[in-house]
């Protein structure tokens, strides 16, 4: 895995009141869902780059604001069969009568 530096004021530490390994993790998990946000990686990329599961990284995503339904939308659809489904269209749709029933609902 890439190692980065960044360089940062002196007190940024106590400012926010984390460790040096905090702040590391804070900054790895920031990247990612800000990657993850714009759809630049999916939620399992995240987990493996975090080295955490699924869900507990779906939890991570979620503390930091980002909607994960997107991307489950996404995942639905690809699910899905591919090509046309033969089902008939309704009567109505092809422009026949549309019959309704006039017994009790």
């Amino acid at each position: 895995m890439p190692l980065f530096a960044i360089e940062l004021p002196d007190d940024t530490l106590a400012l926010a009141g984390l460790s040096a390994g905090g702040l590391q993790q804070f900054a790895r998990e920031t990247v990612v869902v800000r990657l993850y946000e714009q759809g630049r990686v999916t939620s399992g990329w995240l987990a493996a780059a975090l080295s955490l599961a699924r869900r507990a990284a779906l939890d991570v995503i979620s503390s930091y604001g980002v909607s994960i339904f997107a991307e489950t939308m996404d995942d639905e659809k690809s699910y899905r069969p591919q090509g046309k489904i033969n089902n008939p269209p309704p009567a109505h749709a092809a422009g026949g009568p549309v019959q309704l029933s006039s017994g009790p609902c």
